[in-house]
């Protein structure tokens, strides 16, 4: 059963109800297709899980491989299935295929990292900065969506990064992928190196998980949320990952762990409110470490409550980058093929 609207009615859907149309992406989790819903025209990112193996597969005979496909799709399902904010992507429901759960989801139109780069391209390659209101609305609106996370779902996002960040010529800014969301009350006992390893905190590579006297987990868990934030906007302030210099992820996992964080400074060019809230989320002691409700009442991002005129400033800002790019529109053969292989029947 799909829900496209707050007011509508749920509608039984089959795959066979989808024009696909476009190759969005592909990766471990399976892949994404943009679709159009033929009896109501809602146009929508459809996210296949293979959630079946062939039992004569190497993959159904690696129990743990199969375990965690499993548990990272009931995670993504129950997670979106109760987010509703502004500042997370919509979800429309699922359908059980043959070999696939598909995922029907709000349709964005680009990541944070596609458009720094694409404003890379445009500045001088050593004082080029990203815009501050820019910057500043991105991670007001992904603090409001770790706070509605944390405390409306119990929540933890786990793999906050520039690719999971998503806004839309429209001017909206939300977090996206709760592929491996996480409940919060029992994660600082499951912490594992589940995200990216450029962005996954200290003491989540370390295995650090000890709490303060009276301190619970959700709050140790969540601030780990806020690390992996603190590194995407340094990311997107500097136009380049802050650990680019390191040629392997062993050398990734030394710097994260020994090195001082990557902080801010008044040489990137930015203001003292901005560089101050960014560096927040970048203390390296977990303990230390401001908590997502604190930040939101900090000046940097109480200047950009309102979400309208947020809205408005974004969508004339990624206008100047967005609006005349060539996209890359998968080709009939491919689109075909990726089809051909779900056997919709």
């Amino acid at each position: 059963m799909l829900k496209f609207s707050k007011t509508s009615l749920a509608t039984k859907c089959s795959p066979n109800d989808f024009t696909f149309q476009q190759i969005l992406g592909h990766g471990a989790f399976g892949f994404v297709l943009k679709a159009q819903h033929k009896p109501t025209g809602t146009v929508l990112a459809a996210k296949f899980q293979q959630i079946i193996f062939d039992p004569k597969s190497d993959e159904a005979k690696i129990f743990s491989s199969k375990a965690s496909k499993f548990r990272n799709l009931k995670r993504e399902i129950n997670g979106l299935r109760r987010a509703d904010s502004p500042y997370v992507t919509g979800y429309y429901g699922l359908m059980i295929m043959e070999k696939y759960v598909l995922l029907c989801m709000e349709l964005m139109d680009f990541t944070a990292d596609y458009l720094y780069n694409e404003v890379r391209k445009t500045v001088d390659s050593k004082t080029g900065r990203f815009d501050e209101k820019a910057l500043g609305i991105i991670a007001t609106s992904i603090i409001k969506a770790l706070l509605y996370l944390k405390f409306n779902l119990e929540l933890m996002h786990r793999d906050v990064k520039p690719s999971n960040i998503l806004l839309n010529l429209n001017g909206d800014v939300k977090l996206g992928d709760l592929g491996l969301a996480c409940h919060i009350d029992v994660s600082a006992a499951k912490s594992v190196a589940a995200g990216s390893t450029i962005y996954i905190s200290p003491e989540i590579l370390d295995g650090r998980q000890q709490l303060l006297p009276g301190e619970n987990k959700i709050e140790f868990s969540a601030r780990s949320d806020l690390w992996s934030l603190g590194v995407t906007l340094v990311e997107i302030a500097r136009l380049k990952h802050p650990y680019s210099y390191c040629n392997t992820e062993t050398e990734t996992i030394i710097a994260i762990s020994m090195e001082d964080p990557p902080i801010l400074t008044e040489l990137d060019g930015y203001s003292v409110e901005l560089v101050k809230l960014i560096n927040s989320c970048l203390t390296q002691d977990p303990k230390l470490r401001s908590r997502v409700e604190e930040l939101v009442k900090m000046k940097a991002v109480e200047q950009y409550e309102n979400l309208e005129q947020n809205k408005t400033y974004m969508e004339s800002f990624v206008k100047q980058y967005m609006e005349n790019r060539e996209r890359n529109e998968s080709s009939e053969s491919e689109l075909l093929e990726t089809i051909r292989n779900l056997k919709l029947n």
